[in-house]
């Protein structure tokens, strides 16, 4: 998702800016409030953006492989199959709203050719 990345690139060049600024100017307070106040509105589109993780148990495959029989395969115990679980900040900024693609996914299991 290239929108994410320019979010961030956004971010972190206007977070150097500010600082930038902070440190030149005579109230280096001014540019930190300023710093954090970027840094959090980056940190929250980066929320829209990309509310999931890849899940770390798995992979983002959403299974486990056996040890000894490494061909055989079970689902992920950890995200149950999802290859995801939500980030930290989404969780608590958000808590039970659902996300675009968990909509996206409730409106496609109520059409009739629903996926499977």
């Amino acid at each position: 998702m290239n929108d994410a990345r320019f979010i961030v690139r956004l971010g972190a060049v206007m977070l150097g800016v500010f600082v930038l600024v902070g440190a030149w100017s005579k109230l280096p307070v001014l540019g930190g409030i300023a710093a954090v106040i970027v840094g959090a509105v980056t940190y929250g589109l980066s929320l829209r953006a990309r509310p999931h993780r890849q899940c770390r148990t798995c992979g983002g495959t959403g299974r486990l492989f056996g040890q000894v029989f490494t061909y055989s395969h079970a689902q992920c115990p950890s995200c149950g199959g999802q290859t995801r679980h939500r980030r930290w900040g989404t969780q608590l900024f958000y808590g039970s709203t659902p996300t675009r693609a968990e909509r996206r996914r409730n409106t496609a299991l109520g059409r009739r050719a629903r996926p499977r």
